[in-house]
């Protein structure tokens, strides 16, 4: 390692300096050229006092809930892009672990999904209903492979469909709208 003195470092613009020199708790190591403290003695301390200040930060984040719900929000409203572009790079870099946290998820809350799911179908029935009209008049190909396939996977419903079909007289009605 150079020796470096506290100015050189401070005129390279260096965050850290060394001198060769032990610092008065006997480490010979790079030294901070901001505050002259031993990087070693700074490491050391963290590792002592981590656990005190992650507790302090906890019971902060405590007791000052809404008012970090606030800033959070101000902050958002003001850099909405940075925040989209932030998350967009996240999901880009983690796609992996986001899957696998879902999946872990969905396993765990399975029945409390489906009710969810359930509540939203009821709610929004008619919403639902014109969505899936307006997808099988843009892809009516699609439309048609996936009941073709549907039906295939289960025969129970399509020799339902063919009776309810046959008993509703619609079979009649289809003729006649033909003629």
């Amino acid at each position: 390692m150079d020796i470096v003195t506290r100015k050189e470092a401070k005129e390279r613009g260096l965050a850290r300096y060394f001198t060769g020199k032990p610092c008065p708790h006997g480490h010979v190591a790079e030294r901070w050229a901001s505050t002259c403290s031993c990087v070693e003695c700074d490491r050391k301390y963290r590792e002592g006092t981590r656990e005190k200040e992650r507790e302090a930060s906890r019971k902060y984040r405590e007791a000052n809930r809404e008012k970090i719900r606030e800033r959070k929000r101000k902050y958002g409203e003001a850099n909405r892009e940075k925040e989209r572009e932030a998350s967009r790079k996240y999901r880009e870099a983690n796609r992996e672990k986001i899957s696998e946290r879902k999946r872990k998820y969905d396993e765990a809350n399975r029945e409390k999904i489906r009710e969810r799911k359930r509540k939203y179908d009821e709610a929004n029935r008619e919403k639902i209903r014109e969505r899936q009209r307006k997808y099988r008049e843009a892809n009516p190909e699609k439309a048609r492979e996936a009941s073709r396939k549907y039906y295939e996977a289960n025969p129970e419903k399509e020799r339902e469909r063919k009776r309810k079909y046959r008993q509703g007289g619609l079979v009649e009605k289809a003729k006649r709208k033909r003629a």
